[in-house]
């Protein structure tokens, strides 16, 4: 259910979109076109139960937004060529998170750069954020 919100909300943001395991990454990023957007998985889901007695689910995903960088660049050139693209579009991502109606709330919220992630030489930065679905379901017991 995840991915394909996630999927949504990237549609339009001009990058193409994977998702797959940790040990798949740079087996992807060796074969796709970069620069793209990765959608780590697995995929946790957190699920809360209310006295009502409905069940809501967050989800604490991790996204990479990757740009293919040159072994021999300088951090400078990281930044300017990679990591502030970067930071644009995880602002783009979350503005798009908040507008979005299958999210009911956004929280811990942080991103980590990277250079020169894999064999690969990509760089960029990882958007660690946790969605709350509107959706709840009702629990009979």
């Amino acid at each position: 259910m995840i991915i394909s919100i996630v999927n949504e909300i990237v549609t339009d943001m001009s990058l193409p979109f994977y998702h797959g395991t940790t040990q798949f990454q740079n087996l992807i990023a060796d074969e796709q076109t970069l620069p793209a957007i990765y959608l780590d998985q697995p995929i946790t889901a957190n699920y809360n139960l209310s006295q009502s007695g409905y069940t809501s689910a967050t989800y604490p995903i991790n996204v990479l937004f990757l740009f293919k960088s040159e072994l021999d660049w300088t951090p400078e050139q990281h930044d300017t060529n990679c990591i502030q693209l970067a930071e644009l579009k995880i602002r783009e991502f979350i503005n798009r998170c908040e507008l979005h109606s299958g999210i009911d709330l956004i929280t811990n919220i942080s991103s980590t750069e990277f250079i020169n992630l894999f064999d690969c030489n990509v760089s960029g930065k990882t958007l660690s954020i946790t969605l709350q679905l509107n959706n709840t379901y009702s629990t009979c017991v």
